[in-house]
């Protein structure tokens, strides 16, 4: 199975790093605990999660829509947006493509019947 994973981070530390390298290996660890294969990591450091014009998330989005990737891991739902219409616009596109959606932190996996139930009542509630 083809895993993307994604890491945002818009602030720096206090150390004045990005905490995008602690996703990544957080990332790269619940992969191999699953023994899934990585085929890419899409990566948008000091980038707010209000605009979905981010580098990594577009390119992540377009090897999606090219049948790349076929599941989409993160640490956290916030991590794909801030807004939650905005993350309901991400992840309707990437279910209308049949991609399953992981968010690590939160434990949810859009392959099992909650997870689906859960990112589904969470992108309704965006809608209103």
């Amino acid at each position: 199975m083809n895993t993307a994973l994604y890491a945002r981070s818009a602030k720096k530390e206090a150390s004045g790093e990005n905490n995008v390298p602690k996703q990544l290996g957080t990332l790269r660890d619940y992969c191999a605990q699953k023994g899934w294969k990585v085929a890419a990591e899409y990566v948008d450091a000091g980038v707010s999660g209000n605009t979905l014009k981010r580098p990594g998330l577009k390119q992540l989005m377009a090897d999606a829509d090219r049948g790349k990737i076929e599941y989409v891991i993160t640490c956290s739902m916030d991590r794909f947006a801030r807004s939650p219409r905005k993350f309901s616009e991400i992840v309707q596109e990437l279910e209308r493509q049949n991609i399953a959606i992981v968010f690590v932190r939160e434990g949810v996996d859009s392959t099992s019947a909650m997870g689906r139930a859960f990112v589904g009542v969470l992108s309704m509630l965006a809608l209103l």
